[in-house]
């Protein structure tokens, strides 16, 4: 039985995924897949649409060594009705033969979507795998752009809603990159001659803006990428180090109005935001090993700030919310952490939803997904006796009333607007200016050792700035 159990790969499906996607291919990595890849697979040669076979092959292995550089497994289905699924089936078969990825078939009956994973045989072709190889790096600039798309500087997406009507928008339609100069044109003053026309002086002065955060973004990924980052991933089958360089280039993302949610994003299975923190830890930059800060208790502590509250220590304060198991001695630290980690997840869902009831529903559903979920639920309702109302009332009495004005408000959209803020500056000065090599990981900083003391300084300079206090540190590795 565990035989069966290891030759049909089930291990697969407790591993990371990342849906099958088409993505922007480098003329670099075409070429290394009509050389290295495509005459391995002579199965595919034969019958008809070549060039499409070429270019869903160039897709797949993609997919499979950017996620099998981070650890993760691509998912994707195996559905014969669907007509693109059906033309990739032969293709993850072909590469499976060839053993450059292995597979745990799913079903389409229990909705289980099958898993591939990228062979030590695949990544070992290249004994380095550069990001310029892996990824197009050149973003565009949508205030110039006819049309829009997200592989640029500032991207503006569409959400799930219609901006105007406040209507939920087509599946089809939503998260879909949108105009800039339309958003601006749409809700600038309005011209006083015409109020149905814009105030072309306000339009010009918004895309200005606009622009002057695209060359701030682009300098910033200019200068770190003129810095070696090197990541290390191991070989599935021997454990042997790959190297690669992970993806440190950022957009500035507007999710469906321009300034909601506004934050600093990577792309691809390689964003060095993706990692884990483990994978992280095995960053060189500039062949100097890296170290990983972050501001702690971030959200929640952004929010005591903005209310004009300075508190220094955990204010997640899971020993107000689970009282009686904060009380029990001998308690294990991994537990303890179990517990942190449900409290922190409760509140910041209390930060970013509109109503106590659909805070509810989320952290049910956080439950529900969770793998210590038997745990958890044992916890709650037997120890403390609560109901997960019960402890969602006790995460809002632990904080001041200042603080608790701001949950089931939608809140944490605007503390994302403002930590992306934060962040642009502090990279600004930190990459830009004084040509520091630093990677954002939203509420913290990958940089070179010798490098963060400074990294620090900057950063709390700018945070103060914006809340009066300073942050506190939390240092990950």
């Amino acid at each position: 039985m565990n035989y069966e159990r290891k030759s049909k790969n089930y291990f697969l499906r407790g591993k990371e995924s990342w849906i099958f996607t088409k993505g922007l291919l480098t003329k670099e990595f075409y070429l290394f897949v009509e050389s290295e890849i495509w005459p391995r697979l002579t199965v595919l040669h034969h019958g008809y649409r070549i060039s499409e076979k070429k270019e869903l092959t160039a897709q797949i292995t993609h997919n499979l060594i950017e996620t099998g550089l981070t650890g993760k497994v691509v998912a994707d289905s195996r559905d014969y009705n669907g007509v693109n699924t059906r033309k990739r089936i032969p293709i993850w078969d072909a590469l499976a033969k060839r053993k450059l990825c292995i597979v745990c078939k799913g079903s389409e009956i229990t909705r289980q979507v099958t898993r591939y994973r990228a062979t030590g045989r695949l990544l070992k072709i290249r004994k380095m795998w550069k990001l310029q190889l892996l990824e197009d790096l050149d973003l565009k600039r949508n205030t110039e752009a006819i049309k829009p798309t997200t592989h640029a500087l500032v991207v503006l997406h569409t959400g799930k809603t219609n901006w105007l009507t406040g209507q939920t928008l087509p599946e089809e339609q939503q998260k879909k990159p949108a105009s800039i100069r339309e958003f601006i044109e749409a809700t600038c003053p309005r011209d006083k001659n015409d109020i149905r026309k814009p105030d072309q002086r306000a339009v010009e002065n918004g895309l200005d803006y606009f622009r002057k955060i695209e060359n701030i973004i682009n300098s910033i990924n200019r200068e770190n990428l003129s810095h070696s980052w090197t990541a290390y991933a191991p070989n599935p089958e021997t454990g042997n180090l790959i190297a690669f360089q992970p993806n440190v280039c950022l957009r500035q993302i507007h999710s469906g109005r321009l300034f909601r949610g506004t934050r600093l994003y990577s792309w691809g299975a390689l964003s060095g935001q993706g990692m884990t923190a483990e994978q992280r830890e095995t960053i060189e930059i500039d062949s100097e090993p890296a170290a990983e800060i972050d501001s702690h208790c971030h959200a929640i502590r952004l929010a005591y700030h903005l209310s004009g509250i300075d508190e220094r220590g955990d204010v997640y304060w899971p020993e107000k919310v689970f009282r009686l198991y904060y009380k029990l001695e001998n308690v294990p630290d991994k537990d303890k952490k179990i517990v942190r980690d449900f409290v922190k997840i409760a509140t910041n869902i209390a930060l970013n939803t509109n109503s106590r009831e659909s805070a509810l529903q989320a952290i049910a559903k956080s439950l529900r997904d969770s793998e210590n979920r038997i745990f958890l639920t044992d916890l709650i309702f037997n120890i403390e006796g609560k109901t997960l109302r019960g402890i969602l009332k006790r995460i809002t009495k632990a904080h001041p009333e200042k603080v608790t004005n701001k949950f089931f408000t939608e809140s944490g959209l605007e503390l994302m607007r403002i930590d992306g803020s934060i962040m642009l500056h502090t990279l600004k000065e930190l990459v830009a200016a004084r040509r520091i090599p630093a990677l954002d990981i939203h509420d913290g900083l990958v940089i070179r050792k010798s490098d963060v003391i400074l990294a620090k300084e900057i950063y709390t300079k700018i945070y103060s700035e914006f809340t009066s206090f300073k942050p506190v540190f939390k240092r990950k590795f």
